[in-house]
């Protein structure tokens, strides 16, 4: 630009940013210029994809920023997205919350069929609740199609009603809590815990001890050592 004007970079620069109708971005340290016209125009995709987003998926908290660039007429290089999103929260005009955007003005509110729902996902869980039906058997008990279910499910994990231990295995938050809190006053006083040991403490099958076991190493409550689990803490201080 500034070899065009015939001018030193800085009076480019001073020039470019005071014309009208021209918009500048910040672009990991570089100065970007486009139109009014042209960032308008992206706004507007931009807010009208998440709005029929939103229409489409009301028990989402968000669309994925990746998504949301890919489906633009006019593709745009990923940083450059980035950038441009990035100015559009400054603005007010989207929220993000991590990889995910949304207008602001959307909420995900339950309804009162979505409602009755959640209130019988919650009884099938604690029916016996350290061996609850899986996803497929929750489909089959609801008569709901799988995306519907899972829409509800994440809805549910969120508020922290619902626990996701395996891709296809929930728990109620507090069944969890109580079987932690049992966890670790087992390895204060013995040290280990086998599956077998697990299994035989909560009475309960190898088909949910295996991913709660796994689940409590990934919470960071344990460690896997060998065959055993130990407190990832006392290990820790342990090692050190």
């Amino acid at each position: 630009l500034y070899q065009f004007l015939n001018v030193d970079e800085a009076e480019a620069k001073r020039r470019a940013e005071q014309a009208p109708g021209v918009r500048t971005l910040a672009l990991e340290g570089e100065t970007l210029y486009t139109t009014d016209e042209k960032w308008q125009h992206l706004a507007a995709a931009l807010v009208g994809a998440l709005r029929a987003f939103h229409a489409a998926h009301p028990l989402l908290p968000g669309m994925e920023m990746e998504a949301l660039r890919s489906g633009l007429a006019d593709q745009l290089a990923p940083r450059l997205f980035r950038a441009c999103v990035e100015q559009l929260v400054r603005a007010g005009m989207f929220a993000r919350e991590g990889n995910l955007l949304r207008l602001p003005e959307h909420q995900v509110h339950l309804q009162g069929e979505e409602q009755d729902v959640v209130r019988r996902v919650e009884e099938l869980l604690s029916a016996q609740p350290l061996a609850p039906p899986d996803v497929k058997q929750l489909e089959r008990d609801l008569g709901l199609a799988p995306a519907r279910l899972a829409e509800i499910l994440r809805v549910m994990e969120r508020n922290g009603s619902i626990v996701k231990v395996a891709v296809d295995l929930y728990f109620l938050a507090e069944a969890i809590d109580t079987v932690k809190a049992a966890v670790g006053r087992h390895l204060m006083q013995h040290g280990s815990m086998t599956a077998a040991t697990f299994r035989d403490l909560f009475g309960t099958s190898r088909k949910y001890a295996i991913p709660l076991l796994e689940y409590f190493d990934r919470d960071g409550l344990t460690v896997r050592v060998g065959d055993t689990r130990q407190l990832r803490e006392r290990r820790r201080v342990d090692a050190g």
